[in-house]
């Protein structure tokens, strides 16, 4: 099969936006062999950019069609990590799809970065695996290198309805049963469990110095957010136990009723995710946020990433997303947001 390479395309993509390295190919193992199954077997693309990562999609997507390449989902890296319960049932859906390698695209400091990796459910990539991996100045110089290493390999090509278009993950929702906007007053009597971020498990890992040092460093950062975490419900009345992050089921089985977890994307997809009326002509959403003496508003555009946390039964799968809309641009300050028009309603 003949590659080629779209370039009268990719010469219009001008940059990639800057944003924080991804984690999951610091802890790769680079390898020069590329995966023989890049062209017989399902792939999602993973892309670590700002709010133009659709049009970045749909310009690599009309080069890995010519290529053989059945890029079936294209997802947004910050999307994939907005929330433990997110990501989780991202993976599932993607597990579903019968997913099986991860293309990353990622820009480092002036340096672009094309990252092929073996899928994981439970982590994305399979943590520790070989990953093949080039770096160019540009995006052509990239998918130039992927094509000429493809040149070199006898493969088999099996992927002949590759779609026109990249498909996104949409139409699906966070939650399978009812939402609510309020406070389940149930959490006066019963434990909160609070989801903790989750770590990254290091035992049985073979991993050179560099990857044991970032892996820590991430790791370290976990810890410092989950003491946090801890320390602003400081003046919480209620009981809460703060364990880790794991399934619905999970929590139910140890007796946990209700979960305090979060959610993190663009404000008109992230309302849609919680169960909120969708309202296609709004330019910012009004979030209701905390301050010293009294709660305040403050208009967000809705193409912002903003956090909002919420509460969901184990048992029923029900949601409340309290009785304000009160996302904000940070964790903390979305956290205190909600825990703050918690006690007020509680106390009333």
């Amino acid at each position: 099969m003949r590659i080629k390479i779209v370039i009268g395309l990719l010469m219009s993509f001008v940059s990639w936006g800057v944003t924080a390295q991804i984690v999951e190919i610091n802890l790769s193992v680079l390898t020069d062999e590329l995966p023989v199954e890049i062209t017989s077997e399902r792939i999602a693309v993973v892309i670590d950019e700002g709010s133009a990562w659709k049009a970045t999609a749909r310009l690599l997507h009309a080069n890995f069609k010519q290529m053989g390449i059945d890029a079936m989902l294209y997802l947004n890296y910050k999307e994939v990590h907005g929330g433990q319960d997110v990501m989780r049932k991202t993976l599932n859906l993607m597990d579903k799809r019968q997913i099986k390698w991860v293309i990353f695209i990622e820009q480092k400091t002036a340096k672009r970065t094309l990252t092929i990796a073996k899928f994981s459910k439970d982590h994305l990539v399979e943590v520790a695996s070989k990953a093949w991996q080039v770096t160019g100045t540009t995006a052509i110089e990239t998918l130039l290198q992927l094509a000429v290493k493809m040149r070199t390999m006898d493969l088999s090509y099996s992927n002949y309805l590759i779609p026109e278009l990249p498909e996104y993950l949409f139409k699906w929702s966070l939650f399978k049963g009812t939402q609510y906007p309020s406070y389940p007053s149930q959490v006066k009597k019963a434990p909160l469990a609070i989801s903790l971020f989750s770590q990254i498990n290091m035992d049985g890992l073979t991993l050179n110095s560099e990857q044991m040092e970032s892996l820590k460093a991430y790791n370290q950062q976990v810890e410092r957010n989950n003491e946090k975490m801890k320390a602003l419900f400081q003046d919480y009345p209620y009981k809460v136990v703060f364990m880790e992050d794991q399934t619905d089921e999970q929590f139910f089985e140890k007796r946990y009723q209700f979960v305090l977890r979060y959610a993190y994307h663009q404000g008109d997809r992230l309302r849609e995710l919680l169960g909120y009326r969708s309202e296609p002509t709004a330019i910012n959403y009004v979030s209701t946020v905390a301050s010293q003496e009294h709660q305040a508003v403050k208009e967000i555009p809705k193409e912002t990433y903003v956090f909002k946390f919420y509460i969901q039964q184990t048992i029923s799968g029900d949601i409340y997303v309290g009785s304000a809309y009160d996302a904000d641009h940070t964790w903390e300050e979305a956290l205190n947001n909600f825990k703050t028009g918690m006690m007020k309603q509680f106390a009333k």
